[in-house]
């Protein structure tokens, strides 16, 4: 579990919590890192009472609501704290330019994309949970300009290839690209300057090496004028 967002659920993360089923086997070597786990209603990481978990890493989590029950777990350089979002209410988990969850997170296994499609680190380092501020795109209050649209891509699932339709409304810099559920970059389709218009691309489920890639879910990420749009694509071998 690496850089998630958890806000308002029943449950924090709770680790190891069918263990007891006869089905599964023994829980080994689970990593639980620069996650924003909040105001989870019973607690906001526990180790579900399994003393004998192995090779269990919890570490630079910020943590809102700890309430110190059994077995409830902060980890190394945790952030206790407010994560300062922007608003809860209208399901806005972005954060503010003073969240205490800016720069403190570790590299070690970060995606390299937010779920945005914005870049990571951001300045200084790596932020903790879902979204990476970023002062040229995060902005509160304020109304991004509509530089740019991503169409859904048809067919979507799809096997042998796909359509990806955007359309821009000023000049400037694109970048299209495929990520992968982890967060890393499979292909780049487009990076170049573009004028105005509607424009098509196609993605055929192979990766930059020219490799088939697996069945499952990936990311399209466009970038231009300064936004970024994402869009989920699956593919089916």
């Amino acid at each position: 579990f690496v850089n998630n967002t958890f806000w308002n659920n029943i449950l924090g993360i709770e680790i190891g919590l069918f263990d007891s089923i006869p089905m599964n086997g023994p829980i080994e070597n689970v990593t639980v890192r620069n996650n924003i786990v909040s105001q989870n209603r019973d607690w906001q990481i526990t180790r579900d009472y399994r003393p004998d978990i192995t090779g269990l890493t919890v570490d630079h989590n910020l943590i809102d609501g700890f309430r110190d029950w059994p077995n409830e777990i902060c980890g190394s350089d945790s952030v206790m704290g407010d994560p300062e979002f922007v608003d809860t209410g209208s399901a806005d988990f972005h954060i503010e330019s003073t969240s205490p969850a800016i720069d403190r997170g570790s590299s070690l296994g970060a995606p390299d994309i937010d779920i945005d499609g914005d870049a990571r680190p951001q300045e200084m380092g790596y932020d903790i949970g879902a979204d990476e501020y970023d002062p040229e795109t995060d902005v509160v209050g304020e109304s991004l300009p509509a530089e740019c649209s991503l169409s859904l891509n048809h067919p979507n699932p799809f096997s042998n290839s796909t359509r990806i339709d955007y359309m821009l409304t000023r000049p400037g810099e694109v970048r299209l690209a495929i990520y992968n559920v982890l967060g890393q970059e499979v292909v780049t389709l487009v990076e170049r300057h573009q004028g105005p218009g509607r424009y098509t691309a196609s993605w055929n489920g192979v990766d930059s090496n020219g490799r088939q890639c697996a069945t499952g879910m990936y990311f399209c990420s466009l970038h231009a004028g300064g936004r970024s749009i994402v869009g989920k694509l699956v593919l089916i071998r």
